[in-house]
């Protein structure tokens, strides 16, 4: 219900401003990692994907707003990857983008993430599932993207959280900080002028 609110109340602060809208679909693949204190995982990246899709709203000629519901995966794997620590994560980005050359932007948000299940496996089988112990993760998102053709974008973005979502399931001690770059795809669906 807080998701609808924030992107209803987002719209309504935009109404007046947008020039044109577009709606489409996205996808990323990347690496991410969880900082962790607590030591006790290896710091292995692991592959992560996630899946979206996108109200676009340009507010002039040179710069948008995007938001961009979705789920995406998180984690980790220790040194050999015989274990992993999966995140499942809702995620509801919303970013603004600066174009500063030629239809390349410069972007920056935030995204309110939603932890639904981490999973622990051990050799490809499941050996825990952790307690969410905040239920909110808050990552600043920056990145560049890259307009080829009016329905296809490419975007880098770099996103890092600064609030624990769990503990260290040995130790207790708060133990996971997300961190994710991820090549990410925007195929247009629908454009308002």
């Amino acid at each position: 219900m807080k998701y609808i609110f924030v992107t209803l109340f987002t719209l309504l602060i935009f109404i007046n401003a947008i020039q044109s809208q577009e709606i489409g679909l996205q996808a990323a693949s990347g690496i991410t990692r969880l900082r962790n204190p607590g030591g006790y995982f290896g710091h292995q990246p692991l592959f992560s994907y996630g899946f979206n899709c996108f109200l676009n709203f340009d507010l002039s000629k040179r710069i948008f707003l995007s938001i961009e519901p979705g789920y995406i995966q998180k984690g980790i794997a220790d040194y050999d990857h015989h274990y992993t620590h999966k995140f499942d994560i809702l995620s509801m980005p919303v970013v603004m983008g600066f174009d500063f050359y030629k239809k390349l932007y410069f972007v920056i948000g935030v995204a309110l993430d939603k932890p639904i299940k981490i999973r622990h496996k051990s050799d490809g089988q499941l050996i825990a599932q952790t307690k969410i112990e905040n239920g909110r993760e808050f990552p600043l998102i920056v990145g560049l993207r890259k307009t080829i053709n009016p329905k296809i974008n490419i975007s880098l973005r770099y996103t890092h959280a600064f609030n624990y979502i769990s503990r260290n399931i040995w130790t207790g001690e708060v133990a996971d900080y997300n961190q994710s770059l991820h090549l990410v795809a925007t195929y247009s669906l629908f454009n308002f002028k």
